[in-house]
């Protein structure tokens, strides 16, 4: 043997190529026969069996590329058919003698074969839409004969790999595919753009038999990986196209073409009958694949974006039917997240906004679909992600939408604000009337109507139920608070008719907020909050209005009369830190009213301002004594009462 080996050897080069060629083919056929023969007659002998067909498949392969490289002995398009035979015939050995090796091997020479194709298209690229045509029918009779196989070898172990050997070599086609040329062309484009939106197509189409097999046979840890792979080549592809194609129409046409295949998928996967437990990870995939491939194309063509909701809308409810609560705030974030068209063209905001509400109609969808928590560790989670939805639908609502509506209208940048402020001061009032910020909230009993009137930490009758505003009262409150200083920060540069409209959305959410703290305002925390708040507005509003300064004599007298109303509404209501709260509005008032307002005045103007002053204090403390004296004999009488005449 080593002589035959060193004779073979020396003798090397003056062998002429077509005798070394087809020594290596001989071999190849020789090895390949005799693994095979091996594996039928010795099943016990599987592993000499498949390295004598392994090589011999690899072998195969390589006499068929030295054929190319040698001289030329063998013509390109005459190697590529020859190499694409010889890969079905090992998938077809693989099958006889049950070994995955050897569909192993057939798999890399289908993507050496693929590979050596596409160079061939880069150095001639006239011949580049041929090459990626051959490159495809390849992949497809691959993917036929892998479905075949692993339909009629169920008892093959290891079966399941077929379908999953056939999407591997579908993706480095669709990857690796010589497209630079066909794309580029203005005639051979629109064939070129079907041949990746097929290649995609039928990429989709066999993973989903190899989701049932992997599912089938146990692999079901493996299941949603597949597809995350399938969409990230798909995400690759779409990029590529994309920025290969040269007119904008075929950019839009590529990307929606590749979403309809994405959209056809999931309704597949939402019509099939298939077992609980094997929809999320698919649909989760599919989700990530369509949210990629829509961004994409909102780059392309922002009008789409209604139909990206569309095709959005179809895996998160599935997603939901399948106890995935997860999707309820997803379904409200895709409503929110129409924010980033407000500077675009009108139609493009039109359409953002047909999104929005798409998304915004999904949320209670995938609510009412949602099974009930199998297990009680569940539920806390739920519950949250229920809350969160319903948070993001009220921001959708609140912020998303007004600004939209506010970009849509034809007025004048201040005109618009104000529209914007008022629909947002609208929303925020009307989801606090509907109960948002109850911690019971959730999209589907907002929609229904069923929580109105509805406010934390209060019953039906409208008392607390706790010694202290929960955090849902305080958040809400704050919220409000918000929206009414945006209202106010519009009125100060809006005209007198929106800015009056604008004072008038503050002070309804500074009531409504109001509302919310009402059940203890003789807390003081509470209390000072709500008054602060309201002198706020109110000061605000008048300089607004008025366009008086805040070292204006009007200022004092206004926080004066506050003062005063305070003192007033605080014995009232029996609120101590209110009554405390306008003494000091009081008190500052006078001091500002006789240290700054009067002192550039003439002395007569300044005795008489202070004589003014003096007067109000005095009536004041006259006021407050009297008041003080008539709660505390009211306090007195009640205890009399309660404690009886034998006390």
């Amino acid at each position: 043997m080593l002589a035959a080996v060193s004779l073979v050897a020396l003798t090397w080069d003056s062998i002429p190529d077509g005798v070394k060629i087809g020594s290596l083919a001989l071999a190849a056929l020789a090895l390949a026969g005799a693994g095979t023969r091996l594996a039928v007659a010795r099943p016990g002998q599987r592993v000499a069996a498949a390295t004598l067909t392994g090589t011999g498949g690899a072998l195969g392969f390589v006499a068929v590329i030295s054929g190319v490289l040698l001289d030329g002995l063998v013509p390109v398009r005459p190697a590529f058919g020859l190499m694409a035979l010889w890969g079905l015939v090992l998938l077809l050995l693989s099958r006889l003698t049950r070994q995955v090796f050897t569909a192993v091997v057939s798999m890399v020479g289908a993507l050496v074969t693929m590979g050596f194709a596409s160079l061939h298209a880069l150095a001639h690229p006239e011949l580049a839409f041929a090459e990626w045509l051959l490159i495809d029918l390849y992949a497809l009779v691959l993917a036929v004969a892998c479905a075949l196989l692993a339909g009629t070898a169920r008892r093959m172990p290891r079966a399941v790999w077929y379908p999953v050997i056939g999407v591997t070599t579908t993706a480095f086609a669709a990857l690796v595919a010589p497209s630079q040329g066909p794309l580029g062309s203005t005639d051979l484009a629109p064939a070129a753009l079907g041949l990746v939106v097929a290649t995609i197509a039928l990429l989709h189409a066999q993973v989903l038999q190899a989701d049932a097999l992997l599912w089938n046979h146990g692999r079901r840890g493996a299941v949603g990986w597949d597809w995350a792979a399938v969409q990230g080549v798909t995400a690759v592809v779409t990029v590529m196209s994309l920025g290969r194609l040269t007119a904008p129409g075929q950019r839009t046409a590529a990307a929606l073409l590749v979403l309809a295949v994405q959209i056809v998928a999931s309704a597949v996967i939402l019509l099939v009958r298939w077992p609980r437990g094997r929809r999320p990870g698919p649909l989760a995939a599919l989700l990530g694949g369509m949210a990629l491939v829509g961004a994409m194309l909102l780059v392309v063509e922002a009008r789409t974006a209604v139909l990206i909701a569309l095709a959005v809308a179809l895996p998160v409810w599935g997603l939901a039917r399948e106890g995935a609560a997860w999707a309820v705030p997803l379904a409200g974030a895709g409503a929110v997240a129409t924010l980033l068209a407000s500077n675009r063209d009108r139609p493009a905001l039109a359409s953002a906004l047909a999104a929005g509400l798409v998304m915004l109609a999904v949320s209670p969808l995938c609510e009412a679909v949602l099974p009930d928590a199998d297990q009680q560790r569940h539920r806390p989670a739920r519950r949250a992600a229920l809350r969160a939805g319903a948070w993001l639908d009220g921001a959708a609502l609140a912020v998303a939408f007004p600004v939209l509506i506010a970009g849509l209208t034809p007025w004048a940048p201040d005109a618009a604000r104000a529209t914007g402020a008022a629909l947002m001061s609208a929303a925020l009032a009307g989801l606090s009337g509907l109960g948002l910020f109850h911690p019971g909230a959730s999209p589907l009993p907002l929609a229904r109507g069923a929580m109105i009137g509805r406010r934390p930490g209060v019953d039906a009758a409208g008392r607390a139920l706790a010694p202290a505003p929960p955090a849902g009262t305080i958040v809400g409150a704050a919220v409000l608070a918000v929206g009414a200083l945006v209202d106010l920060l519009a009125a100060g540069s809006a005209r007198l008719v929106p800015a009056l409209a604008l004072i008038a959305a503050a002070a309804v959410l500074t009531v409504t907020a109001d509302r919310l703290l009402l059940p203890w305002i003789r807390r003081a925390g509470t209390a000072l909050a709500a008054a602060g708040l309201n002198s706020l507005v109110l000061w605000w509003s008048i300089v607004a209005l008025t366009d008086a300064r805040v070292s204006s004599v009007v200022m004092t007298v206004v926080v004066l009369g506050t003062g005063a109303a305070g003192i007033l509404l605080g014995f009232a209501i029996g609120a101590t830190a209110l009554r405390h709260y306008g003494l000091a509005l009081v008190l500052v008032a006078v001091i500002k009213l006789a240290a700054f307002d009067v002192v550039a005045q003439s002395s007569l103007t300044r005795i008489l301002a202070l004589l003014a002053g003096g007067v109000v204090c005095f009536g004041l403390s006259l006021a407050y004594n009297r008041a003080a004296t008539d709660a505390e004999r009211t306090r007195e009488h009640d205890a009399g009462r309660r404690g009886g005449p034998g006390s």
